[in-house]
């Protein structure tokens, strides 16, 4: 049965994601197999007559329309006033956590979130209480740490490298690329990042980017549990998400937040310009309107 739904599930992305309003598609494994036909409503009238012009069913088997809105990568001015200031996420942070804001040289017009501390050695039991100097990997999206989308385009998806380092706080935050007390310098000044394949060009499994820090360039600490950060935490998870789990997190925009896991599966479009989206035809340039597809998201809702 699974392989079939998986069939199913690409026989609706070939159909349907030609239409503008349909944002994305995942196949749920229950009682009753269902495909999920996600799509860009402004609210319930409009979602409800944009699943009228949907197939009820695909081969027999059930389908259901949800509202994700316009999806889209969320980076540089784009975030700066969609929340209340959240300072905690927003300052220098010393010894530096996941959660907290950063930019990167690369890149002076994006600031984001740090996702990720991992050290080096690959223990990552250290406590929220202790520090360290040693050399860790800071990871966090590709359109963070390493440019800006319309130049993360390439048709290789291998690593690829860049030479800067990285800013925090966050430029767009109060970082000053002047202020040594701001700048994380990283060895051999090296930025890595897996760059986007275009709709054309296959889909995208990862928006990843990461560097090393150097050795006693700067401290930093990691939280082991979501119960022992105390202001910043990255995602934690085990090794099998599954829907109705709960994944917590702390972002630089949003802060601590906690959501339902409602599919593990999806297929989504993404779109990686800062222009605003419309089902319509509009003005945007080729490159505001630029989408690319990302396979295997997990999907959550409040």
């Amino acid at each position: 049965m699974q392989k079939e739904l998986e069939r199913l599930k690409e026989k609706a992305i070939k159909e349907l994601f030609p239409l503008k309003f349909v944002k994305g598609v995942a196949v749920r494994h229950a009682s009753e197999p269902t495909l999920v036909i996600y799509v860009n409503g402004k609210d319930t009238i409009t979602t409800t007559a944009l699943a009228n012009q949907l197939p009820q069913n695909i081969d027999g088997v059930r389908v259901i329309v949800r509202n994700i809105g316009d999806v889209r990568l969320l980076s540089s001015v784009q975030s700066l006033f969609s929340f209340p200031l959240l300072s905690l996420t927003r300052s220098r942070v010393r010894p530096l956590q996941a959660g907290v804001s950063v930019s990167s040289s690369l890149s002076l017009s994006t600031t984001g979130t740090l996702g990720i501390i991992l050290p080096a050695n690959g223990n990552s039991s250290n406590s929220s209480n202790n520090n360290s100097s040693s050399k860790a990997f800071l990871i966090s999206n590709a359109h963070v740490l390493a440019s800006s989308p319309p130049l993360l385009f390439s048709n290789i998806s291998t690593l690829t490298a860049a030479q800067g380092f990285l800013i925090q706080p966050g430029l767009i935050d109060g970082g000053n690329i002047q202020n040594k007390d701001d700048i994380v310098y990283v060895e051999n000044n090296t930025i890595w990042y897996v760059p986007y394949k275009q709709q054309e060009q296959n889909n995208n499994t990862v928006d990843l980017a990461f560097a090393i820090i150097e050795n006693n360039a700067v401290t930093y600490q990691v939280a082991d549990s979501i119960n022992s950060y105390k202001i910043y935490s990255t995602v934690f998870y085990d090794d099998l998400i599954r829907v109705n789990d709960v994944v917590h997190k702390v972002g630089r925009t949003t802060g601590y937040t906690s959501a339902n896991v409602i599919d593990t599966n999806a297929t989504i479009k993404v779109r990686v310009g800062n222009g605003s989206s419309s089902n319509s035809s509009s003005n945007m340039t080729q490159q505001q309107q630029q989408e690319v597809i990302f396979t295997d998201v997990i999907m959550t809702e409040a």
